[in-house]
């Protein structure tokens, strides 16, 4: 469907007007094989177009907001970058008495030392840290 073809569906008058978009997308199938592909080039370029307007206006908002803070953008995103690598230390929560070296925060798998010490016998309370 030409342009013009669109253009003058779009023109009718008064509630029997239709939108060009709904035109479009709801007679895809009336198209030809070159004019789809026409078509989808087109919209393709336009998509390009509005995601970088999108990323341009994202971009402008967040170096907007690290100036509110006294920042710049890169400041602002090093700041985040290394909150994300500081890990938080957990505090030992038991220790082996044979070796003081040895601790466990009382997280994840029980290591070997504190496995072999229960299973002779020992309680998980009488490794506890004070």
């Amino acid at each position: 469907m030409s342009d013009a073809a669109v253009a003058s569906l779009q023109m009718g008058e008064g509630t029997n007007a239709i939108p060009a978009k709904e035109l479009i997308l709801g007679n895809l199938e009336q198209f030809t094989v070159e004019e789809i592909k026409q078509l989808s080039a087109r919209a393709n370029h336009v998509l390009i177009a509005k995601q970088s307007e999108v990323r341009e206006q994202a971009y402008k908002e967040c170096q907007a907001i690290a100036s509110k803070v006294g920042l710049t953008l890169t400041e602002l995103i090093k700041c985040v970058e290394e909150d994300k690598v500081k890990k938080k230390t957990v505090k030992p929560k038991y220790h082996n008495p044979n070796n003081p070296d040895e601790k466990w925060s009382g997280r994840g798998k029980r290591p070997t030392w504190l496995r072999l010490l229960i299973a002779a016998g020992a309680k998980i309370e009488d490794f506890e840290v004070n």
